[in-house]
């Protein structure tokens, strides 16, 4: 049966938008000649779609930024991302843990955000979008869709996998001497060879402790309390069964905060990639360098 003509081309209603939904695919499935009277109308319907969905994503857009501003938590399916590209580089034996402190806090649109590179690959790449230096649509807009705002990245971080898979001085190709194929094809490498060589990444908080741009969302003890709780609770318990040989905590802080945890009474400390003091950084480095290549 053919759904009737519609003759209102605009959305007001969830109920209009399923109408003209309907009434457009039954159009594209019988054809339309061109310039007829059912092309017209499959134009002016089509464009009310898309009107009528556009709007739907910055009213969600709008929703999220609200509960964002008033403080409240990431969105599930923004955290479901996290986790999904940090897993998907998980090695299939840990040999050596770096703990950083955590991702960077979501913005309103993320989750709208899908990430597609322009070559497949044999890996299991997540589709969607977030701030965690695993997401390779994080500081590279070009394989995004729509384009996350503020989306620099963590280059700091980047260099830093660059030095641990390929040694000194293996640093992210900057954007202005390299094409956006072969920085993501650099990324790609770098993260197989981590993962072959048993290296992975994990946060100390599955909460983000920054915001983008640097905005500081817990200090003091409240900071110590959440790296805590969330490194006892949910990280370390994920990690307790692996063949560990070395841990590095990337952080003064982030060290100080878990310096009592009997599991990383061995653990070594190394500075914030962009720390204050780069001198202090590379020696601290070289002892990183050597252990993971012994």
């Amino acid at each position: 049966m053919i759904p009737p003509k519609i003759t209102k081309f605009c959305c007001d209603s969830e109920s209009e938008y399923a109408d003209a939904v309907v009434r457009r695919d039954s159009l594209l499935t019988r054809g339309v000649g061109h310039l007829s009277p059912d092309f017209f109308e499959l134009e002016l319907l089509s464009e009310a779609i898309e009107r009528y969905e556009t709007d739907a994503i910055e009213e969600r857009i709008s929703a999220r930024q609200t509960v964002l501003n008033q403080g409240g938590p990431e969105s599930e399916a923004y955290q479901a991302q996290v986790c999904a590209w940090r897993e998907a580089w998980r090695p299939e034996a840990v040999r050596t843990l770096l703990i950083a402190e955590s991702h960077v806090r979501e913005m309103a649109g993320d989750t709208e955000v899908e990430v597609a590179l322009s070559v497949p690959t044999p890996e299991k790449i997540p589709v969607g979008f977030c701030r965690l230096v695993y997401c390779l649509g994080y500081g590279e807009s070009s394989i995004c869709d729509p384009t996350p705002v503020k989306n620099s990245g963590t280059i700091q971080y980047w260099d830093l996998f660059g030095q641990i898979a390929f040694g000194t001085d293996h640093l992210q190709p900057r954007k202005s001497e390299s094409t956006d194929e072969e920085r993501i094809g650099w990324k790609l490498s770098t993260l197989r060879e981590l993962r072959g060589r048993g290296v992975w990444l994990v946060d100390a908080s599955t909460s983000p402790c920054y915001a983008s741009g640097g905005k500081r969302l817990f200090a003091g003890k409240n900071y110590k309390e959440q790296l805590q709780k969330s490194w006892d609770e949910i990280v370390w318990p994920t990690l307790q069964t692996e063949p560990i040989e070395s841990i590095w905590i990337i952080g003064k802080g982030v060290a100080a905060a878990l310096k009592t945890r009997p599991e990383l009474n061995d653990a070594n400390v190394i500075s914030q990639p962009q720390s204050r003091n780069p001198d202090l950084f590379r020696e601290e480095l070289k002892r990183l360098l050597a252990a993971v290549t012994v």
